[in-house]
């Protein structure tokens, strides 16, 4: 008689990396964009940009918020001004200022 070889469990499926985008909010939102008079590719970048900004800002833990906005003036005061761009990056590099500043010196 053979000994049944143990066959292991599927691992548990790993949460999702980031939330699902809010595709009404990027539609809205592109509409807005194209009727200003932005470029519909541009605007549909733009879009999905803001939208993820903004999820990511009502994700964030409010004690991240006094941190955000210290980062933001340190920005500002290094030269820049663009506060928008400042906030996708930080968001995007997570708050690691070396890389957003380098992002910025960049481009």
């Amino acid at each position: 008689p053979r000994a049944a070889v143990p066959v292991p469990a599927p691992a548990p499926a790993a949460p999702a990396a980031t939330a699902a985008i809010d595709k009404e909010r990027v539609t809205a939102k592109f509409k807005e964009l194209v009727a200003s008079g932005l470029d519909p590719n541009e605007a549909a970048t733009q879009a999905i940009q803001r939208v993820r900004q903004e999820m990511a800002e009502a994700a964030a833990p409010p004690t991240a918020t006094g941190a955000l906005e210290e980062k933001l003036r340190e920005l500002i005061s290094m030269g820049f001004a663009d506060e928008e761009r400042n906030r996708a990056l930080l968001a995007k590099y997570a708050g690691r200022m070396d890389r957003v500043v380098e992002a910025l010196c960049g481009s």
